[in-house]
């Protein structure tokens, strides 16, 4: 493996060359420390794997010569690789696993970047599969212009990616009947221009549920979070979604304790509200 030490390299700033070895193991995050690296930052034809480090985008200052090619490296291209706005030439991720989207991000660089020394022997554009063979979600970010977070009936596997919480403009989120598990982002509290639909149902998402979402009070259509595996009781911010005037589902999680006189303020509600399959207590307000 690469060792963490070498990070501590910080006046390093040409010459970085551990090309054609058997190096194996991830890359070391703190090599993103070496921030004086301007030009020949080699890695290719190794045997490392894992993602590429997000930590990678902190070497601004590099001009020429990045080399990751042929190193098994999976996962997504990191957006933050658009931080280096230096690079003119030789920037070589070919010939790896990666998969998902191509950056934006990396359209905006300078210089005469080849694109097929980016993409060639990669699947860029093809979803990321799952260790199961099951795409899994983007965790490359729409354009911040993006008004719909949609990758709904997908069969997609993973988690929702904290970065979501970053698309100030959504209007409407459809991640429903995929298989996404681990909790809700508290960041999608931020999605303060939600009006329509916040679609998660028919996951296995679990944890609690986020008191942020109490802050997307502008949903005004759908709120769906039934059919996966929430637990502890249902938060009482729910009840600020007032706008609420067609559904409101909880049903089929493992919700508990009572239900919250808050969500008597949901007064525009016109069709369903539904907490059936759950294991509420106490009375009905």
């Amino acid at each position: 493996a690469i060792p963490t030490q070498l990070g501590q390299l910080g006046h390093l700033s040409y010459l970085f060359y551990l090309g054609s070895n058997s190096l194996t193991s991830a890359i070391p995050t703190q090599l993103g420390r070496l921030g004086q690296m301007s030009s020949n930052f080699a890695l290719g034809s190794n045997l490392l794997s894992s993602a590429i480090p997000t930590e990678l985008g902190q070497l601004d200052l590099m001009g020429s010569g990045l080399w990751l090619d042929s190193i098994s490296l999976s996962s997504v291209i990191p957006t933050q690789l658009g931080q280096l706005k230096q690079m003119s030439s030789y920037f070589w991720l070919k010939w790896n696993s990666l998969c998902g989207d191509l950056p934006t991000e990396l359209a905006s660089l300078p210089g005469d970047l080849d694109r097929d020394e980016i993409t060639e022997g990669n699947s860029i554009g093809s979803p990321c599969l799952g260790d199961d063979g099951v795409a899994m979600l983007p965790v490359t970010l729409p354009t911040t212009d993006t008004t719909a977070i949609a990758y709904n009936l997908g069969g997609y596997t993973g988690t929702i990616p904290t970065e979501f919480g970053l698309l100030t403009k959504v209007t409407e989120v459809h991640l429903m009947k995929n298989y996404l598990t681990g909790a809700i982002p508290t960041q999608l509290g931020l999605l303060d221009q939600m009006s329509s639909n916040f679609w998660l149902y028919s996951n296995s998402l679990s944890s609690s549920i986020p008191t942020q979402l109490g802050q997307l009070d502008q949903t005004s259509s759908y709120f769906d979070l039934s059919w996966n595996s929430f637990s502890s009781a249902i938060p009482t911010q729910l009840g600020q979604l007032n706008r609420m005037s067609f559904s409101f589902r909880l049903e089929s999680n493992s919700l508990s304790l009572a239900i919250p006189t808050q969500l008597g303020q949901l007064r525009q509600l016109s069709s369903d509200l539904y907490l059936s399959s759950n294991s509420l207590s106490s009375a009905i307000p």
